[in-house]
């Protein structure tokens, strides 16, 4: 049986603790870059970026409708990864201009 050691970050168990996860602006900013390659990786061409006070909005920009995206997205363990690094929202834009906003803290999202 291997140690834990051996066991590859990607096959670890996930995190169950929040102070477990980084919830600092650098982190915010890793964990945007990630998702970013982890979308193309799966082909969807977003561009996903952090700004605001200490970099504490995710926002992901799609090149299609982002509504009917943002609702799958807020639907899966996405908000509670983005709360856990200390974001406070996530703004889903879309090519005509449109921004929808997800408060994490209330779990609402709203046009803007």
């Amino acid at each position: 049986m291997p140690s834990v050691a051996a066991v590859p970050p990607s096959l670890a168990a996930p995190l169950t603790r929040s102070t477990d996860t980084p919830a600092d602006a650098e982190s915010r900013r890793a964990f945007a870059k990630s998702k970013q390659e982890s979308f193309a990786q799966n082909g969807l061409d977003l561009k996903v970026t952090t700004s605001g006070p200490e970099d504490t909005t995710l926002t992901i920009t799609f090149n299609f409708s982002a509504k009917t995206a943002a609702e799958l997205i807020i639907a899966g363990p996405f908000p509670k990864q983005c709360e856990q690094r200390g974001f406070k929202d996530i703004l889903f834009e879309d090519p005509t201009g449109t921004t929808w906003v997800y408060d994490i803290a209330t779990q609402k999202m709203t046009l803007k």
